[in-house]
């Protein structure tokens, strides 16, 4: 189920007054996302993350077996393109780590690909693997550093299933943790 409030927060906006069931039984249908209903604190946000005046889009897929809702603000983005690109990413991960893989979907219940500071997060609210819009499709990055990106929040979300809170004071203990998923990762990609 994805709620019109999730869609808001996905989309980075400050306390926002939350949509009206956007889509209560998504599928794979593009939903346009009404602004107007969006009330956000700061309007500089919009502004700084692109979608002022911009109708993002919503899409709900799935790959590979794991929900993929994907907000797309950028309309040089195409849809196909990024499901490409997390179709490959999954699949260097299947083929490579599949012991990691084969948990994914207990790890998440969704990855969301939208706009968003950095490369990758993890929302322990609603178990959410965010993946960045612009990184998931830069032809800059190749498949393996997606495919890293999606591991070391799966290695988040196995801590927080695990019961260990995800506090600043133990940030650097569980990256560490984190990190050597991705390094055992890229140890086996050719």
């Amino acid at each position: 189920m994805f709620r019109g409030h999730t869609i808001a927060l996905a989309l980075g906006l400050s306390l926002l007054t939350p949509l009206a069931s956007v889509a209560q039984d998504a599928t794979p249908e593009t939903i346009t996302l009404n602004c107007d209903d969006v009330v956000p604190r700061d309007e500089r946000m919009l502004q700084s993350m692109g979608l002022a005046g911009n109708a993002p889009t919503l899409s709900v897929h799935e790959v590979r077996g794991l929900p993929v809702h994907l907000v797309n603000s950028r309309p040089d983005i195409r849809t196909a393109d990024v499901l490409a690109r997390l179709d490959r990413a999954l699949g260097l991960l299947e083929e490579h780590v599949p012991w990691h893989a084969r948990r994914l979907r207990r790890d998440f219940s969704r990855l969301l690909v939208v706009r968003y500071p950095c490369r990758g997060a993890y929302d322990p609210g609603d178990g959410t693997c965010i993946v960045e819009l612009t990184f998931c499709v830069n032809p800059q990055h190749g498949d393996p550093e997606v495919a890293a990106t999606i591991l070391h929040e799966a290695m988040h979300a196995r801590l927080h299933a695990a019961g260990l809170p995800l506090e600043f004071e133990d940030r650097a203990r569980q990256e560490r943790f984190c990190r050597r998923a991705e390094i055992e990762f890229g140890r086996a990609v050719p």
